[in-house]
């Protein structure tokens, strides 16, 4: 069973912070932490959160195996596409080749609708 939690970024489970921050640090992206508009953990097979700036989308996740997955965007370029278990988002990922990664949320989370209101304020900026 997958659980989504919002909560402040400095609440993030540690592992999934680490990450974060060393994504931002590696492409330049500054503090993250005053700029966060929401945030948010999932447990299910995997931990993984999703970051929310203004004009960014951050996602990690860390395996039960340890092996661990960081994808970063601009929200003005990004896509969604609902999903059994979350929501595909479709991007051009800061360093990688643009394709969609499954971010996975509990089905009604707010994250969803405040993905979708960044994603069209970023557009229109």
């Amino acid at each position: 069973m997958t659980e989504t939690t919002i909560l402040p970024f400095d609440d993030l489970d540690v592992r999934l912070r680490v990450l974060v921050d060393g994504y931002a640090d590696q492409h330049l992206l500054g503090d993250l932490t005053d700029r966060v508009v929401m945030c948010c953990q999932t447990r299910g097979t995997n931990l993984s959160a999703g970051v929310l700036t203004p004009a960014l989308i951050v996602i990690v996740l860390v395996r039960p195996d340890g092996e661990s997955v960081r994808l970063g965007a601009r929200l003005a370029g990004a896509d969604l596409r609902a999903a059994d278990g979350g929501v595909w988002v479709h991007a051009q990922w800061f360093g990688a080749d643009a394709s969609s990664y499954l971010l996975p949320l509990q089905e009604g989370s707010v994250f969803l609708d405040a993905l979708r209101t960044r994603i069209m304020a970023a557009r229109h900026a």
